[in-house]
């Protein structure tokens, strides 16, 4: 079969538009912001999505920001180039068949997870910003400090997978169905609650894993490795505290869990109790830092990124959801590492 030239020239363009038409995009969440990166024909990358403006207008396929414009900033103390590139060469690791090792399944060994905070707040600026402005400064001083989430051991692949619960909006990784444009959905305690979205990522990264009697614990090196995978990947890097529960066998189910839900009910104050009764900022101020008349709250209550990521974590290490929670992780996220350490390890 001959192809005359005027075909082939054809052929080649449509060739042509089609590799042009499907360049890889590459999703990278940041803990604030998503940021989208698309590969050029030439191996170079350009930014398409990104929270500030370039040239003045948004970034876009139509304004798109080279990615080098980046190079050698640093956001907080992200350095953002890095971190994308590493992203990039993870992404195209796992396309490529690297990172899809399976291990033989052992369904009676337990795997580690660890429960981890950091200092801040994961409540969304737009949640805030629909809070009438007289009551902004008192609702940031009501939320607690603090940020609980986790990292899990994916058993049959070993890859790390970050779970958090927050008030955050798409460009902070949030669902689309969890928090309206106007940053309220639903009504709750105080006139106002939000819906938390659940996020699950990738971490890019695989656990080291030595068998330790009947569980698969982490090496030093590669507890490290994934406690510094994770502080690079949160807003100002900031320290990370972490308590490793080991012999975890339902890891699956927690995973699971994550991966189907995409909101749940948050409340700056976890509802079920009577903190949920008090109309007042001044009365919900003296009452958090108050004496409380019971010490427990139960385990079907709303939740904070606190409670939330400890019902995960027990799943993970027993296999069903707790009864009560102690009431001090609500008030105070940090305390859940020794709740943990004193209640799970």
């Amino acid at each position: 079969m001959k192809i005359s030239k005027s075909n082939l020239k054809k052929l080649i363009e449509n060739f042509l538009i089609l590799e042009e038409s499907s360049s890889k995009k590459y999703t990278i969440n940041f803990s604030k912001a998503t940021v989208v990166v698309q590969r050029l024909d030439n191996d170079k990358f350009n930014i398409i999505q990104w929270p500030a403006d370039y040239n003045g207008k948004p970034v876009s396929e139509n304004n798109p920001m080279p990615l080098e414009t980046i190079k050698g900033k640093v956001y907080g103390t992200i350095n953002a180039y890095e971190v994308i590139l590493q992203e990039i060469e993870g992404v195209d690791k796992k396309d490529k068949g690297e990172f899809e090792k399976k291990y033989k399944f052992e369904p009676d060994a337990g795997y580690p997870v660890i429960l981890c905070n950091v200092m801040s707040k994961p409540i969304s600026k737009k949640f805030i910003d629909m809070i009438p402005k007289d009551y902004k400064s008192e609702l940031d001083d009501l939320i607690p400090e603090g940020h609980v989430f986790l990292l899990l051991v994916e058993p049959r692949t070993r890859r790390i997978k970050r779970f958090d619960f927050g008030v955050f909006d798409q460009s902070e990784g949030g669902s689309p169905n969890c928090l309206k444009d106007d940053g309220a959905k639903d009504q709750g305690i105080l006139g106002f609650s939000a819906i938390g979205s659940f996020v699950l990522k990738d971490q890019g990264i695989e656990a080291d894993l030595v068998k330790k009697e009947s569980n698969y614990v982490l090496t030093d090196k590669s507890l490290n490795d994934i406690i510094s995978k994770a502080k690079n990947q949160t807003q100002g890097s900031p320290d990370i505290d972490y308590a490793v529960i080991d012999g975890c066998k339902h890891i699956n189910k927690a995973i699971a869990t994550a991966k189907t839900n995409d909101c749940a009910p948050y409340n700056v104050v976890p509802s079920g109790w009577t903190a949920s009764l008090i109309n007042t900022f001044e009365s919900m101020y003296d009452f958090i830092t108050g004496d409380q008349s019971s010490s427990t709250i139960p385990g079907d209550s709303g939740d904070n990124c606190a409670t939330m990521s400890y019902k995960l974590a027990y799943l993970a290490k027993n296999g069903n959801y707790p009864g009560n929670l102690d009431s001090s992780i609500l008030q105070y996220p940090p305390k859940t590492i020794n709740y943990v350490k004193n209640n799970l390890v």
